[in-house]
């Protein structure tokens, strides 16, 4: 957002960092936040998302949906010509947390290991656990009633019509939007509904539960 801070070194090592990997969709920084004038945040510690940079689409993608809560990712650089083959499902409802698994269905997301990239504190808070009350109280992490307003439902089917839209296999697709039923009734208790691909007694095999 335009009121966010980059270090002067952002663009030139995130663009270093697709260089070096052909095959990768985004890629991103560490991040931490600042006051609304700029300043660090007393005791604030980065913000750290899981590695993300599997070439295996279904290990990526448990591990973004499961954890992905603050979207500072979406301030990455993408690669255009790849962002144009993301099967992207256009959300209606909380639409960054959307996109993200949407790319990481077409290729691994980057991590650069430095803090590059700072929130800043916006809409009048002052402190770290102001911001965090209101990403709460909005639906933007996970929280018991999130589901009340019905905008977890919404992208629950947006991240399912972005996998139907995907080049994967039948049975890769049955995975994934498994995946995503299972994480979004966990995190958010988003009913469990029968869906296309799976049924209950499909269950994720051994190396995938593991990661969730």
């Amino acid at each position: 957002g335009a009121h966010d801070l980059f270090e002067p070194e952002y663009v030139e090592k995130l663009v270093a960092a697709l260089e070096g990997d052909k095959t990768a969709i985004l890629a991103f920084s560490d991040s931490g936040l600042v006051g609304k004038d700029g300043e660090p945040i007393p005791g604030d510690t980065p913000f750290i998302y899981p590695d993300l940079s599997s070439q295996d689409v279904l290990e990526r993608y448990v591990r973004i949906i499961w954890t992905l809560s603050r979207c500072v990712l979406i301030h990455g650089i993408m690669r255009r010509e790849w962002v144009d083959l993301a099967p992207m499902e256009r959300a209606k409802e909380l639409p960054d947390v959307a996109l993200l698994p949407a790319l990481a269905l077409v290729g691994p997301i980057l991590r650069v290991p430095e803090v590059l990239f700072f929130m800043r504190l916006a809409r009048g808070f002052e402190t770290r656990e102001e911001n965090e009350a209101h990403l709460l109280d909005h639906g933007y992490v996970e929280k018991v009633g999130n589901y009340r307003d019905g905008r977890c439902l919404v992208l629950r089917n947006s991240l399912c019509a972005s996998i139907h839209e995907s080049v994967y296999t039948s049975r890769e697709k049955r995975r994934l939007v498994e995946i995503t039923h299972l994480c979004l009734a966990k995190r958010f208790r988003v009913p469990w509904e029968p869906f296309e691909f799976a049924t209950i007694r499909e269950r994720l095999p051994p190396p995938l539960g593991s990661l969730v």
